[in-house]
C-alpha cells in the first residue's frame, strides 16, 4: 500500500475537544480534497472514536491522560488510529458486551457510538501496542477513487512550476499531420516543458508486423529519459496533450513499464491551460544530466500469440476504439474491420468529457462496475495508444491485473492483410 501522507496531532482527553479534533482533520482534507461523501464518513468514524469508543469508555480514568489522533492516507483508504495513552490494559468488545447486558438499551452503555463506527468503517479493532505499552481504536475506511492520483490541476501544476523536481512533458500530436503538434509546441507551450512526439519519441520503427506504433526501442527511450532529467521514482513527471489524454497516456504508460510511478497527467490538457490564461512559453528547455535506470515491467504486455488462446472467465479482452470500428460497421484506416474475437467494447473517449477533463470517480467507476478487480484484463485500440487511456481509469477505479496488446487491431490485421496505412490510433 502507497502510503501518500501521513498527520498526527495530540489533544486532551475531554469530549468538550471535539471540535478542536474536527478542525485538525479538516486541515487534512484540505491538502488531499477528498471526496465529499467518503469524508463526511471519516469524520463520523473520528468523532464517534473519539467521543464514545475511547473517551465515554474510560470515563474518569482517562481523564489525566492525552489523546493522540493518527491519520494515514493512501489511494484507497484512510487508517485512522486513535491512541488513549493509558496505562490500563483495557478490552472495549469486552466492555460494551457486559453493558450491554445490564442495561436496558445499547444507547444506554453508550455503545451508539460503537454501533454507528461498526456500520460505517471497513475495518474496526481496538488493541494494546506491546511496545508502546498503549491502547488504541483502529479504524479502516475506503476511499472512492481520487483522480488526484492520476491527474493534476491547472491551479496546481501552476503552483510548482519552478519545482527542480519536476518535469513537464508535451505530447500535442495528430495522427493525420505528424508535424502538426512539434509545431504547437515552438508557437507555445507550459513553462519549461519539453515536448515529445508520438512517432519518433514514444514508438518505434514501423515494421510488417507490430502495428504502427510498435513500443520505442528500450535503449533510446531509456536514453531520452535520461536526457530529461527523469530519475527513476524520484523526478515527478506532469504530462499534457490536447487530445483527451490520448497521447499523454501513452507515455505514462511507457513510464510505467519501465518502472517509473511517479505521473500524472495535466486535468484538461493544454485547453485547460489557455482557458486559465496560465503563462506560456517558447523557450524551448536544454536537457539535463541524469541516469535513468530502467525496471522494465515485462507482464504488462502480451502480444498476438498470447491472445490466441482461448480467453475465459480470468481474462477479458477490451478493444477501446469507437463502437463503429469495433462493430466493424466503418474502418477508415485497416484494410479489415471488425475486432478481435471475444473482446468487449469500451470507447476510450468515455474517460473524460468533452472538455477533455476526467470524468469524476463515480462515472469512472460506472464504466467497469461489472468487472472484477481481480480479473486480469487485456487492452487494446489501433495500434497501443488509446488504449492506454482506459489503462488509466481502470487504475483509478482499483484494478492494477491489466496488460496492454501494443501492437493492437493493425498488428492484428497484419498477419491476414499486411499493407496497411501508419496513421491510427
Amino acid at each position: 500500500m502507497a502510503i501518500l501522507d501521513q498527520f498526527q496531532f495530540q489533544i486532551p482527553s475531554d469530549t468538550a475537544q471535539l471540535d478542536q479534533v474536527l478542525q485538525h482533520c479538516e486541515a487534512f482534507q484540505l491538502r488531499h480534497h477528498l471526496a465529499s461523501q467518503d469524508w463526511l464518513q471519516c469524520k463520523i468514524v473520528i468523532a464517534e472514536g473519539f467521543t464514545n469508543a475511547v473517551r465515554h469508555a474510560h470515563g474518569e480514568d482517562l481523564k489525566q491522560y492525552q489523546i493522540t489522533v493518527e491519520l494515514c492516507l493512501s489511494h484507497h483508504s484512510l487508517e485512522i488510529r486513535i491512541w488513549d495513552h493509558s496505562p490500563t490494559v483495557f478490552d472495549l468488545e469486552q466492555y460494551y458486551a457486559t453493558q450491554q447486558h445490564q442495561q436496558t438499551t445499547l444507547e444506554d452503555a453508550g455503545g451508539r457510538g460503537m454501533m454507528i463506527l461498526q456500520k460505517v468503517a471497513n475495518h474496526l479493532t481496538y488493541r494494546r501496542d506491546p511496545q508502546r505499552q498503549q491502547n488504541y481504536l483502529h479504524i479502516v475506511k475506503h476511499l472512492m477513487p481520487r483522480l488526484s492520483s492520476h491527474f493534476i490541476t491547472v491551479d496546481q501544476l501552476g503552483d510548482r512550476l519552478a519545482d527542480p523536481n519536476l518535469v513537464i512533458v508535451d505530447c500535442r500530436f495528430r495522427l493525420n499531420d505528424p508535424t502538426w503538434g512539434e509545431t504547437q509546441y515552438q508557437q507555445g507551450h507550459i513553462p519549461g516543458a519539453y515536448y515529445l512526439h508520438l512517432d519518433r519519441d514514444l514508438s518505434g520503427p514501423v515494421q510488417q508486423h507490430g502495428g504502427r506504433h510498435p513500443l520505442p526501442d528500450p535503449e533510446a527511450f531509456v536514453s531520452l529519459l535520461s536526457r530529461l532529467g527523469i530519475e527513476r521514482n524520484r523526478t515527478e513527471v506532469i504530462i499534457y496533450d490536447d487530445f483527451y489524454c490520448a497521447f499523454g497516456a501513452r507515455f505514462w504508460w511507457l513510464l510505467k513499464y519501465y518502472g517509473h510511478d511517479k505521473a500524472r497527467l495535466l486535468d484538461g490538457g493544454f485547453p485547460a491551460w489557455q482557458t486559465a490564461q496560465a503563462p506560456i512559453d517558447t523557450d524551448i528547455p536544454g536537457f539535463k544530466p541524469g541516469q535513468f535506470e530502467p525496471n522494465p515491467q515485462p507482464q504488462l504486455v502480451v502480444n498476438r500469440q498470447d491472445l490466441l488462446i482461448a480467453t475465459d472467465n480470468q481474462r477479458l479482452v477490451i478493444d477501446a476504439r469507437d463502437g463503429d470500428r469495433y462493430l466493424g460497421k466503418v474502418e477508415p484506416i485497416d484494410p479489415i474491420a471488425g475486432h478481435i474475437p471475444g473482446a468487449l467494447n469500451v470507447p476510450w473517449k468515455q474517460v473524460t468529457d468533452a472538455q477533455g477533463f476526467a470524468q469524476p470517480p463515480e462515472v469512472q467507476q460506472t464504466l467497469w462496475e461489472n468487472l472484477s478487480p481481480e480479473q486480469e484484463i487485456v487492452l487494446y485500440c489501433g495500434s497501443g495508444v488509446t488504449a492506454c487511456v482506459n489503462w488509466l481509469s481502470l487504475e483509478l477505479t482499483g484494478h492494477h491485473n491489466l496488460k496492454l496488446y501494443p501492437g493492437g487491431w493493425s498488428d492484428w490485421c497484419s498477419y491476414v492483410a499486411p499493407s496497411f496505412d501508419t496513421k491510427s490510433p
